[in-house]
């Protein structure tokens, strides 16, 4: 083992070391690449020569496999992209989305043997469509790939899906222009989905983050993104016709009765009093009642008005309340729940 180097510069560094290799110890790095440890000790001593001696034991292994499944990747400089972003390249050019499957199996993957085993499939057809990616980042997404925030992941889903998609002329209003690609899901699609009702994005099976990807606007922040995803999902969840600009408010009012008035009074109130890291689960409740009774809501609505949740007016929170007591009743505010 060599000197240890820093967290951040560690990978550079390794990628240094295998471009230094004797050509007979790389072409066999090469052949290791998705193979277990066990039965390549020779390879586990020619990458124990170039690992940090300060290396934790715990991580040893992830640094096998990564390190073998560099030196088998097409040499590129860094910032050529993640393993996502090579998968979507070659898709897009071949123009068949035949690596979407693949990629979902891939991060659902959570043990290393059995991930690095699937990485060297993708990586040989890489190589032979001459895509390259960043070895060194490869070897970062590795080492952080059980990391409980799976932003590797994330990150390698969404890559996919930019790098895929065709450049196209961003919508105008990407909130409408989201739910238009939405609309074009098909059952399948709109039942996996669905089946994230209590699943927040960051775990999301594979086969979910990139289809959430694909239909997600580039413009969208990446500090919106889990709105935009909890909106997808509830619309799976109830997508009953409604009039447009509906918002939950007026749904609940339509679906009123002596029997249910004081229940959900009781709801708008714990809704608009709610912060808006803690309203997804009443609204899951909500959206629940209103399909019960095959009352549908405005997708684009909820999700514009949750982008303005935090706003200090807190005329959402108003809109609500008095679109549930009707329109022939005085206006309330939400600040005091009481008649102004």
């Amino acid at each position: 083992m060599v000197e240890g180097g820093t967290e951040t510069d560690r990978p550079a560094a390794l990628i240094d070391m295998i471009d230094r290799l004797d050509p007979r110890d790389l072409r066999l790095l090469r052949k290791t690449a998705g193979s277990d440890k066990e039965s390549h000790p020779e390879a586990v001593q020619i990458i124990d020569q170039i690992l940090p001696a300060d290396i934790p034991k715990a991580d040893e292994n992830h640094y096998f496999y990564a390190v073998a499944l560099a030196a088998a990747c097409k040499p590129a400089k860094e910032g050529a992209g993640s393993f996502g972003a090579a998968l979507g390249k070659t898709d897009r050019h071949k123009n068949g989305g035949q690596f979407a499957d693949y990629l979902a199996s891939v991060l659902d993957l959570q043990e290393i043997r059995y991930l690095s085993s699937q990485l060297a499939r993708g990586v040989r057809y890489l190589n032979l469509q001459k895509v390259s990616l960043d070895r060194a980042q490869l070897v970062r997404d590795l080492l952080a790939w059980k990391h409980a925030d799976r932003a590797v992941q994330v990150r390698w889903a969404k890559d996919y899906a930019r790098a895929r998609s065709t450049p196209e002329t961003p919508p105008d209003d990407p909130v409408q222009g989201y739910f238009d690609a939405v609309g074009k899901l098909n059952e399948a699609q709109k039942a996996a989905l669905q089946a994230c009702i209590s699943v927040p994005l960051h775990q999301a099976p594979g086969e979910v983050l990139i289809l959430f990807y694909s239909v997600l606007p580039e413009k969208v922040a990446e500090s919106d993104e889990l709105l935009y995803y909890q909106a997808a999902v509830l619309n799976a969840l109830n997508d009953e016709p409604c009039a447009p600009q509906k918002n939950i408010g007026a749904a609940l009012h339509a679906m009123r009765t002596k029997d249910n008035e004081s229940a959900l009074f009781n709801l708008i109130q714990e809704l608009i009093a709610s912060r808006l890291d803690e309203i997804y689960p009443l609204l899951v409740k909500t959206i629940t009642l209103l399909k019960k009774v095959r009352i549908g809501y405005c997708p684009e609505r909820l999700l514009n008005d949750l982008l303005f949740w935090d706003h200090p007016a807190r005329t959402v929170q108003d809109a609500w309340l008095n679109a549930f007591n009707g329109p022939d009743t005085p206006r309330w505010s939400s600040r005091t729940i009481r008649q102004e």
